[in-house]
C-alpha cells in the first residue's frame, strides 16, 4: 500500500515546488492535493493528480483523508497551511513543509506569536543557503533537511 500524502498549498512559490514534487513522484505515493489562492492555478494545469479545489476545515479534511503525511508550502499571505500543520499535530499526523524562499522564514510559521509551536516535524530546504538562513533564524537543526528542489530541476 502506498503512503498517502496530503499536499496543502496557498502561495505560488510553494505550489510550484510541491507541484513539481508531485509530478516527479506521481507513481510512488498516493497524493491528494488541497489548494487555495494562487496555488489553484498552478495545480489546475497538472495532469494525473487527484486535485481538490474545494477547501474545508483542516481538521475535517484530515479526518476524511487520513493521510500518513501532511506536506505544505510555506506561504505567508494566509494561515491556510499553518492551520493544517496545527491540525496534523493535534491528530498526531506527521507533517513537513518546503521552505520556498530565502526570507521571512519565521513569519511563515506565525512569528512572533509562538511560531515554534507551528513548526512541522520536518522542514525541507532546497539549498545550503536556505539551510544556513534557517539555522540563523532559530529553527531547530533536528527538523531541517536539505533536499533537492524539484522545481529547480524543471
Amino acid at each position: 500500500m502506498k503512503i498517502k500524502i496530503l499536499v496543502v498549498s496557498h502561495d505560488a512559490g510553494g505550489a510550484n515546488i510541491l507541484n513539481a514534487l508531485v509530478k516527479k513522484y506521481i507513481l510512488d505515493f498516493n497524493w491528494k492535493v488541497y489548494v487555495k489562492g494562487p496555488a489553484v492555478k498552478i495545480f489546475k494545469k497538472a495532469k494525473n493528480i487527484n486535485y481538490v479545489k474545494k477547501t474545508f476545515d483542516s481538521e475535517r479534511i484530515l479526518s476524511l483523508e487520513k493521510p500518513d503525511l501532511v506536506l505544505t508550502g510555506t506561504g505567508w499571505s494566509s494561515d491556510f497551511e499553518i492551520n493544517f500543520l496545527k491540525a496534523a499535530k493535534m491528530k498526531l499526523i506527521k507533517s513537513a513543509s518546503f521552505l520556498d524562499h530565502w526570507g521571512n522564514y519565521r513569519e511563515r510559521f506565525g512569528y512572533p506569536k509562538d511560531w515554534k509551536k507551528n513548526l512541522p516535524d520536518a522542514i525541507f530546504l532546497g539549498d545550503k543557503w536556505a539551510y544556513s538562513i534557517a539555522l540563523r533564524n532559530g529553527f531547530p537543526k533536528a527538523i531541517l533537511r536539505q533536499v533537492e528542489n524539484p522545481y529547480f530541476e524543471k
